[in-house]
């Protein structure tokens, strides 16, 4: 093939999208592309992943004119992999802490985790059956509010409108309908 400048190596490349072409660019920017990378993303496995982006680009490209300083058009493409990878990952880690900050901020999604945790926790899960038989042994209120929270998906704050009782109370209900029922269930299985 004979060696090609940088520019008749990318705009043959973009002419033809001959994949042997697109390999030698590869081989011979990926040390220069990773380079780049490592200096905006300060990660090893992050650079891998830009660079891979880069060349990415780079393979589905389509030009509307011939690139005339391969080098510095791909510092630049580069560069701004980097940045709006960058941004991307900000963007999860944003998300990632609202996500966990509504967590902790509504206490109704513990308890549905929770409860969810107490019927999956041993191996043989408790049967309809079973769970409707421990909730009607359950106290009125401690039976009012988890069918109301668990089932209605009603929050505190509408469970306690509708029955009159103070969130408070709801909230201290729920805990320990939940203990009473986890004992009821462990007793039933035991039985089994």
């Amino acid at each position: 093939m004979g060696h090609k400048s940088d520019e008749e190596l990318i705009n043959s490349y973009l002419s033809t999208g001959d994949p042997a072409i697109f390999e030698d660019i590869f081989r011979r920017y990926r040390s220069l592309v990773f380079g780049v990378c490592t200096k905006y993303l300060d990660d090893k496995n992050d650079s891998m992943d830009a660079t891979m982006l880069v060349f990415e680009k780079i393979l589905n490209l389509k030009p509307s004119k011939p690139i005339r300083d391969l080098p510095n058009w791909l510092f630049t493409l580069t560069k701004h992999t980097c940045l709006d990878y960058i941004q991307k990952q900000r963007k999860q880690v944003t998300l990632q802490k609202n996500y966990e900050q509504e967590k902790i901020n509504d206490p109704q999604s513990v308890e549905n985790e929770e409860f969810v945790r107490l019927l999956n926790e041993d191996e043989s899960k408790p049967n309809e059956s079973d769970l409707k038989n421990a909730i009607a042994a359950l106290d009125e209120d401690q039976k009012t509010c988890i069918e109301l929270f668990y089932f209605k998906k009603m929050r505190y704050k509408q469970i306690a409108e509708v029955t009159g009782i103070t969130e408070k109370q709801v909230k201290s209900l729920l805990q320990n309908g939940k203990k009473r029922l986890k004992t009821l269930l462990l007793k039933n299985q035991k039985k089994s």
